[in-house]
């Protein structure tokens, strides 16, 4: 390889991957829950004032078992109830980088982007199923190639809820502001 191209190389690297505006400058167009209301054409308003547990995590340990949370304004995040435990006890926000839902008709749709900053690449994968009632909920893993039977959640309500701060890095970007619908503000 000669100078030159070690150079240019150098160069796009440091641009895209260090500076910190890599895949989300090359691959904005991905993501597109966000843009949309959390609900559309239903009658359905899923519970937002505590945590979806997963029916069949009744016996595993709280440091492994999952719990999905929902906020009304359409962030989602999993984590596992030791943490849920661990924010609402401390009363720290829980920074993380959250994903999008909205639900239409009778259907939930999760969005999760995953950015990979060697690669300089993002992803993106679905969690989709349907909404039962406001309490219950049955998703499914999707991302095109591969599919997860549909899994159930049942709501739990709580009287303190975690403070979710969004930390990714698309959340300080002016396109994300600009498209971002009013119903997740």
């Amino acid at each position: 390889m000669n100078r030159l191209t070690k150079i240019f190389l150098l160069t796009i690297n440091t641009l895209f991957y260090s500076c910190g505006t890599g895949p989300w400058f090359i691959q904005k167009d991905l993501y597109g829950v966000y843009k949309e209301p959390v609900y559309q054409n239903t009658d359905i308003l899923l519970r937002t004032d505590g945590f979806y547990a997963h029916l069949d995590d009744s016996k595993k340990v709280d440091l492994t078992r999952k719990v999905l949370l929902l906020t009304k304004n359409g962030y989602t995040l999993m984590i596992t109830y030791d943490e849920l435990k661990k924010s609402i006890a401390s009363q720290d926000p829980v920074f993380k980088e959250l994903d999008w839902w909205k639900v239409k008709k009778d259907s939930i749709i999760i969005e999760h982007y995953g950015e990979t900053k060697k690669l300089i690449k993002t992803n993106v994968w679905w969690y989709k199923g349907k909404v039962l009632n406001d309490s219950i909920i049955e998703i499914a893993y999707e991302d095109g190639i591969y599919t997860r039977k549909p899994v159930k959640y049942k709501f739990v309500r709580l009287d303190t809820l975690p403070k979710l701060k969004n930390n990714t890095r698309y959340y300080k970007k002016d396109w994300y502001h600009a498209n971002l619908h009013r119903s997740r503000q």
